[in-house]
């Protein structure tokens, strides 16, 4: 064999390896992303926690037990209106694509059901002046459907069940005005 076609050997050999290098790399970085992204979103996810956190007052003045009113418990309108003002965002987000909508349900869905079930909201905030909540309301429709509309979740008894089908009916009745 001729020197030149060793050499040409060695080259095809070399840029051969070369591209498989290249390929691996990519999947490593490919994998180091994908790896990144999950962190992220965790760690998103962790601080739209944090937000709510922020708001524990209001979500507590709409369990079950209780019956908010403005100043009842030390939870004002404006404090109840920026805690459902949290939610529009959310919906935002998730129009975006930036939160999944099942996780989303899945770990606050049953906030939006307490917030619709409290008559002086429902009443006042929702239908009153529903021309200020359309991302609220479309959101309360969404969580309201994801789960076959009348299926009441696993686990809801008592208070919770009634505050389930309470929700699906006003849920029902809120209209969306742009």
């Amino acid at each position: 064999m001729a020197l030149s076609e060793n050499l040409t050997l060695i080259g095809i050999f070399v840029t051969a390896v070369g591209s498989i290098a290249s390929v691996v790399g990519i999947i490593l970085v490919l994998s180091q992303v994908r790896g990144s992204q999950k962190i992220a979103k965790g760690e998103f996810l962790l601080h739209l926690a944090e937000l709510l956190g922020k708001h524990d007052a209001a979500y507590q003045a709409v369990m079950p037990d209780k019956n908010w009113s403005p100043g009842k418990d030390g939870v004002t309108s404006l404090d109840m209106e920026n805690y459902m003002s949290l939610f529009e965002q959310f919906k935002v987000l998730i129009d975006y694509g930036i939160i999944d909508f099942k996780v989303f349900e899945r770990l606050y869905g049953y906030r939006i059901m307490l917030i619709v079930a409290n008559d002086e909201i429902f009443n006042t905030s929702l239908q009153k002046y529903a021309v200020g909540w359309p991302d609220f309301i479309e959101l309360c429709k969404m969580v309201a459907h994801s789960r076959h509309h009348n299926e009441i979740p696993a686990g809801y008894a008592g208070a919770w069940k009634d505050r389930w089908a309470t929700f699906v009916q006003r849920t029902d009745k809120l209209q969306v005005i742009r």
